[in-house]
């Protein structure tokens, strides 16, 4: 009742004022605002200081788990390639191989600096499968996933001038031997189902890297090697190699030609994920730039044509949280599968 009398009155006052002509002085205060029946509001907080954006302070290291020439090796050029000539980031980056120990020594190498965000690394089945199968002290889970960028199928191929042209001929190809890259992978796994298909040995001969098991198919050190289109798409060009099975629902649209394992009676699908990983304990904000380089790279046309339509990896794009339940289903299958394949 008090605040109301007081209202009342300063109201009177100005009307008296108002009345004889006068005025009030500007030396005069102001008078005071009209008091509310109400409690006034707490003054409103100033917004929070927007995040700050990382900014990497020396060159980015882009770690491939596989020597030159391989696929990890191919997709991080191409990246860093199409990263300067677009200018989609002021940061400079660095390949570096690390191969050996089907990803472990380049996943290691990566592992071994955690909290530490100028470090990316190339991602394939290899970063499931081979911690499953080695007791590194590790696995997915221990990195920051990134990006999936795409699907990468997985193919037979053979040298052209060996004659075979399907499955059924491959396998029934006196000491039949098949080079992958490493032990308890996608190769290793594709050839297990092979011969359990069709009650045939076949040779497995593991090697370091896609570079590795090129070179030995054109030295005839091999009947045929398992492996990304990506690997092989040059040497299928110039008519050294012929694709004869790819492990994919359907023909693939880079060379149509090319019967699905499926067609030929072997029902064996399997593809690889390429994707890029961060070590653990990176922050937020350092997540953010590589997810909004991620977003860029996959939106440029130049990535497109020179990486997944020149390598015939199909696009699937997922960033962060998505990634990794991409990734933790992924590691659910190839659990299943090297269980049944006698590998883990």
């Amino acid at each position: 009742m008090k605040r109301l009398s007081a209202l009342f009155l300063a109201v009177a006052m100005i009307f008296a004022l108002s009345a004889c002509g006068g005025s009030p002085s500007s030396s005069a205060p102001a008078a005071p605002a009209p008091a509310s029946s109400e409690a006034a509001p707490a003054a409103s907080a100033a917004p929070a200081a927007e995040s700050k954006a990382w900014t990497p302070e020396r060159s980015i290291e882009l770690v491939a788990c596989y020597g030159a020439g391989g696929g990890h090796d191919i997709l991080l050029r191409t990246m860093q390639k199409v990263i300067v000539n677009e200018k989609l980031s002021s940061a400079s980056f660095n390949v570096v191989n690390k191969d050996g120990g089907s990803g472990a020594i380049g996943m290691s190498y990566v592992n071994g600096h955690k909290g530490d965000p100028h470090y990316l690394m190339c991602t394939t089945s290899s970063f499931t499968t081979t911690p499953l199968k080695t007791k590194l002290g590790f696995s997915y889970k221990d990195f920051t996933p990134i990006a999936l960028l795409g699907l990468d199928p997985s193919i037979i191929v053979v040298r052209t001038d060996s004659g075979i042209t399907n499955l059924d001929e491959l396998l029934a190809t006196p000491d039949v031997s098949l080079g992958g890259t490493g032990t308890g992978t996608v190769d290793h796994i594709i050839t297990t189902k092979l011969m359990e298909a069709k009650g045939v040995e076949i040779n497995y001969i593991p090697y370091n890297g896609d570079g590795e098991q090129v070179t030995a198919l054109l030295g005839s050190q091999v009947t045929s090697i398992c492996c990304n289109y990506n690997t092989v798409a040059e040497y299928i060009g110039t008519g050294d190699f012929t694709c004869i099975a790819t492990f994919t629902p359907e023909r693939l649209t880079a060379n149509p030609d090319v019967p699905t394992a499926l067609e030929q009676g072997y029902d064996i699908e399997m593809s690889l994920y390429r994707g890029v990983c961060a070590p653990a304990g990176i922050t937020e904000e350092q997540k953010q730039f590589y997810y909004d380089l991620m977003t860029k790279v996959n939106e440029s046309e130049s990535w497109h044509k020179e990486y997944l339509e020149a390598n015939g990896v199909e696009p699937h794009f997922l960033l962060g949280d998505d990634f990794l339940a991409y990734l933790d289903e992924v590691n659910a299958e190839f659990t299943e599968a090297m269980t049944e394949a006698g590998l883990i």
